[in-house]
């Protein structure tokens, strides 16, 4: 036999806490996500400022290297154009030194030269170079007297 209903029937409730659990899950799938991008934008913009300080350093060791053979040899040795490969922790970058005599005069019984010096150091096969994503160039010059 049958008993009788005592009311309207109470169905239990579910699936309350499923949907809580998906969406916490999918606030953290957003937020690791967002965190990978910020690691990723973080790792890009140091490997840029690094590329681009040892391309300064490869520029200036192209123009500390046009001043030795300037005022260090005996005779004054001024390259057109020269392409250094470098050692090191600047390996794969490169160094292009172009100089120019620039003038003459005599001070007394001795007679100066003048140089214009650039130094272009970059990380490509030569300076200037390429122009892909990650391409640094930098560029210095000075002026030498012997």
């Amino acid at each position: 036999m049958r008993r009788a209903s005592q009311g309207p029937r109470h169905r239990r409730q579910t699936g309350a806490s499923g949907m809580l659990v998906m969406a916490a899950l999918v606030m953290m799938g957003v937020l690791s996500a967002y965190g990978v991008s910020l690691v990723t934008s973080v790792h890009t913009a140091f490997s840029q400022e690094l590329s681009a300080a040892r391309a300064a350093q490869a520029a200036e060791a192209g123009l500390e290297w046009a001043r030795f053979q300037i005022t260090r040899t005996s005779a004054p040795v001024c390259p057109a154009s020269q392409t250094l490969v470098l050692p090191a922790t600047l390996a794969g970058y490169r160094t292009t030194v172009t100089c120019v005599l620039t003038g003459t005069h005599t001070e007394g019984a001795a007679t100066v030269r003048s140089y214009s010096i650039s130094a272009t150091g970059c990380n490509a096969a030569a300076c200037p170079g390429g122009v892909n994503g990650d391409y640094v160039e930098r560029r210095v010059s000075a002026w030498v007297t012997r």
